[in-house]
């Protein structure tokens, strides 16, 4: 056992390493290996290096994001550029608000259309068929006792695109998600978020019904 254990650890950390690698075939093995050996400790950096390389999106969302800014690109800044010429013509740019505003919305549309191609080009579609319930992940549901006050919380982790925290879904980068990431049902996790203290029993990890 302890001679299996030794080579699989040997080959994954072989695998963490080719860095030109898709973070989710990583995260597929790394997954797979948990399933027969629940109980391997990976090295830390080794687990935040699978869940931090790029932007890890489900393909629905990623479609949404993909027709934003296209729809950004070809209508809203060919329309905003339209408005721009026209207040240009009424002169006097210093005391033109319809120009101003123009501008201004030039300016958002410009940034958000930088943010979103960026965010598109960080991307990797999350493999669905590479969600375990070994430990909490990408694509999991998990259930969590609120060790202070004895409340139950259900969350879904997913991306920051999908994030939903009304709806119990948050982002595998945000504090929480962050904090539970790789935690296994039975553990009981402590930590802070804004100088406040939470704490936090795993007791259930299920996988999460994506609507793709």
């Amino acid at each position: 056992q302890e001679e299996r254990v030794e080579r699989i650890t040997r080959m994954y950390t072989l695998v963490n390493d080719v860095s030109d690698l898709d973070a989710t075939i990583k995260m597929n093995i790394r997954n797979r290996i948990l399933e027969q050996i629940p109980n391997l400790k990976f090295q830390e950096t080794e687990e935040k290096t699978v869940t931090s390389k790029g932007l890890l999106v489900t393909s629905k969302m990623l479609e949404i994001k993909k027709a934003l800014l296209e729809h950004i690109t070809k209508i809203e800044i060919p329309e905003n550029s339209k408005e721009i010429g026209e207040a240009m013509a009424q002169g006097d740019l210093k005391e033109n608000a319809e120009y101003k505003a123009a501008k201004e919305k030039q300016s958002q549309l410009n940034a958000t259309g930088t943010r979103l191609q960026d965010e598109i080009d960080r991307s990797q579609i999350f493999d669905p068929s590479s969600v375990t319930v070994a430990r909490v992940g990408f694509g999991n549901k998990v259930e969590l006792t609120n060790t202070k006050t004895g409340a139950t919380e259900n969350y879904t982790i997913l991306g920051p695109w999908e994030s939903d925290p009304d709806k119990g879904i948050i982002s595998y980068m945000s504090p929480l998600g962050n904090s539970i990431m790789n935690a296994k049902v039975g553990e009981t996790l402590s930590f802070e978020i804004n100088e406040v203290t939470y704490s936090f029993k795993i007791e259930n990890i299920e996988v999460a019904k994506l609507d793709e």
